[in-house]
């Protein structure tokens, strides 16, 4: 079945992300195992990342240059040492978006710089991920908006006047889908800090739709994010949640991703849809009450309100329709106890 990614229409399901980022450690084999092992477990679409580490970063011995202490990729020492480990090779990304279509998925990529932006139009990149931290880089927002594709906008890092001003230079050159994604820049992210009610804002003053970009263990924010309303959720996939995978900390294995997408779906059927189980307004509900007559009547005769009673169960007349039919005259013999309709009555 189709999901909302495929057509941005609000009405269709929403669409589960699996993100590769850096967990392919070098191999594209282990990108493609990542792939098919989301599509086994029920994603929609995959995700990569299109940068260089000349393209994110500087080679540089400046202390600005060095990851923090604390960081969770504190072993690579500077930040162009990281994403030089970390990157997807551009000569890999034909290969695997067009496996990745074999497999029913749909392959997009979140660009770092407007010439990332230029190779990934020539694999037809359908839409863009916006990442986090280029919510400030408006060179590479306004060069996403010329290609008139969707953008999905990750808050992780933006404040709420940078959020204008990306969404504002997009609408200056395009009119094509937004998806703004809640994210919390933490690696891994507390579930009790996804403060996704602002989804519920942010859908009503940018009239855009809303998704989640999710960095916690486990599937509840999701299943929060779903009965919001996201159209959009993303998840970092890698065959194993572990420390030597660069993301492999924070990120689901199959047996988690699978569970994941699953209790995504279970949210979806409970939810269900903007529907009164009972829409046939002639016709009334057998659970509910009904009108039935209480004595034999003859044609002709004149329906007064003391010829029936409002009983369970609801196989006969709607009690909705009992004033529009006392004094009305009877079309035909009835019954007592006999079900009635609408055109029992002239």
């Amino acid at each position: 079945m189709a999901s909302y990614l495929e057509k941005f229409d609000e009405n269709l399901p929403l669409s589960v992300v699996a993100e590769i980022s850096a967990n392919h450690e070098g191999s594209i084999e282990t990108a493609k195992k990542i792939i098919q092992l989301s599509a086994r477990s029920g994603a929609n679409a995959v995700k990569f990342q299109t940068y260089t580490a000349d393209s994110i970063s500087m080679d540089s011995t400046e202390k600005d240059f060095e990851l923090p202490l604390g960081s969770p990729w504190e072993r690579f020492a500077s930040f162009y040492n990281l994403y030089s480990n970390s990157y997807t090779p551009r000569e890999w990304h034909k290969e695997l978006f067009d496996y990745s279509k074999t497999l029913g998925l749909v392959p997009f990529s979140s660009p770092f710089s407007e010439s990332d932006v230029d190779f990934l139009e020539t694999l037809e990149c359908p839409f863009y991920k916006l990442a986090s931290p280029e919510i400030n880089h408006l060179p590479l927002i306004r060069k996403i908006a010329e290609t008139e594709k969707p953008i999905l906008i990750s808050l992780g890092t933006a404040s709420e006047s940078q959020l204008v001003k990306a969404i504002s230079e997009f609408r200056n050159i395009s009119q094509a889908n937004i998806v703004v994604m809640q994210c919390e820049s933490e690696y891994p992210a507390s579930a009790i800090n996804s403060n996704l009610i602002i989804l519920k804002e942010l859908k009503k003053e940018f009239n855009v739709e809303i998704g989640f970009s999710d960095h916690t263990i486990g599937s509840e924010a999701a299943v929060v994010a779903t009965a919001i309303g996201a159209k959009v959720i993303e998840k970092h996939v890698a065959l194993n949640s572990n420390n030597a995978v660069i993301d492999g900390f924070f990120s689901a294995d199959e047996k988690t991703f699978l569970n994941y997408c699953n209790d995504i779906r279970k949210s979806e059927k409970i939810l269900g849809t903007s529907v009164f189980r009972n829409s046939n307004e002639i016709k009334s509900n057998p659970k509910q009450r009904s009108i039935y007559p209480i004595r034999s009547l003859m044609a002709g005769e004149f329906a007064s309100e003391a010829d029936f009673k409002i009983v369970r169960p609801g196989y006969s007349l709607s009690p909705e329709f009992i004033d529009f039919i006392i004094g009305k005259k009877i079309a035909r013999n009835i019954r007592k106890g006999e079900r009635i309709t609408i055109e029992d009555f002239q």
